[in-house]
């Protein structure tokens, strides 16, 4: 990924009487990460099988004490199937997906292992399966495609309610407004002054709730010791320290047109780019962004003025050019007829 070999973990499914494989990438391999291979795999064949099988894995099944895990069970329950485990040294009852996983790996990322990011990777992942289910597989009269619409005649229907795939924790802020998550932090505004804060986990994101009320969302960090930082969080705190915004991390990973306009204009004087901050809370960062993108085309100097007057311009006149092959022909007007109306 972007240069860098990284380990991740790829969740297959296959149907034994169509072949029909499916497979997505994931950063962890935590109940998380698998309930929601589930989901997507449900919703792309549209129906849910009668029964599934496990390889005892620890996410799905207790080996110690025999059974499976109780938020596993509620979410097979929504869902209306029955998970199984197959038995311990048993191949013979795991072949065709043991298989099938060496299959889709080989297929796929043997032919192409560099990507500019994991959403690469999942769209190379998802065409490949793609071919791969459309042709002809060992002793079937059907490709796959074809062999699960016969199999869709035997499944349950989805569910009519969604299943929210989430955990909840308490979590500690520090003195510098962070949470710590799983070896890695993450920003929490610099105005919220209880200590401790409910951290709602997603399979790609985290949102930090105080109540039913969202304070802060972040994208989910792989690795360890990693920082997700918003610069809308810290800007009471650079309000109070202004010299620390040059040289601060946060700045650092920053939206890179917030990068530019800073270093540009105001690295010698950072109290000035105060008030360009202090917009952001006023609207979304898409649209903060495309306002800077704004001014560096036409090279205007970034202000708060010049900004704000981006961000409340709802209605921009758009101007579309165009064409008209071997042009048209204006007729010399006659001008006595405009005098006959002066006249009266």
């Amino acid at each position: 990924m972007a240069g860098v070999w990284q380990k991740f973990y790829l969740a297959v499914f296959v149907l034994p009487f169509s072949l029909y494989r499916f497979a997505r990438l994931y950063n962890r391999s935590t109940r998380l990460e698998v309930i929601q291979a589930h989901i997507e795999f449900f919703r792309e064949i549209g129906s849910v099988p009668e029964a599934i099988f496990y390889d005892r894995m620890a996410a799905v099944y207790d080996s110690r004490k025999q059974q499976f895990n109780d938020k596993f069970l509620e979410f097979s329950m929504h869902f209306g199937f029955q998970p199984c485990v197959c038995n311990p040294a048993s191949p013979n009852e795991k072949g065709t997906d043991e298989e099938s996983v060496g299959y889709v790996r080989r297929a796929t990322f043997s032919e192409r292992s560099s990507f500019a990011s994991i959403n690469e990777a999942a769209e190379w992942l998802k065409m490949r399966l793609g071919e791969i289910n459309g042709h002809p597989v060992y002793r079937r009269s059907d490709v796959p495609v074809q062999g699960l619409d016969q199999e869709r005649a035997l499944m349950h229907p989805l569910p009519t309610l969604e299943f929210e795939n989430c955990e909840l924790k308490r979590a500690t802020i520090s003195r510098y407004s962070l949470v710590k998550f799983d070896g890695n932090f993450y920003s929490i505004p610099d105005t919220y002054r209880p200590r401790y804060i409910t951290l709602k986990m997603l399979v790609d994101r985290i949102e930090f709730l105080d109540g039913n009320d969202i304070i802060a969302v972040h994208r989910r960090l792989a690795g360890n010791q990693k920082y997700s930082l918003d610069i809308a969080h810290y800007i009471k705190t650079f309000h109070r320290k202004p010299g620390a915004l040059p040289n601060s991390r946060v700045l650092a990973q920053a939206d890179e047109l917030i990068r530019d306009a800073f270093n540009r204009y105001y690295a010698n004087d950072p109290k000035k780019f105060l008030p360009i901050l202090d917009l952001i809370k006023e609207t979304s960062p898409e649209k903060f962004s495309t306002a800077l993108a704004i001014l560096k085309e036409q090279n205007i100097h970034p202000t708060s003025d010049s900004i704000r007057f981006l961000l409340h311009q709802t209605n921009a006149l758009m101007v579309e050019p165009f064409d008209i092959e071997g042009g048209f022909e204006v007729l010399e007007p006659d001008l006595t007829i405009f005098d006959q109306f002066m006249e009266g």
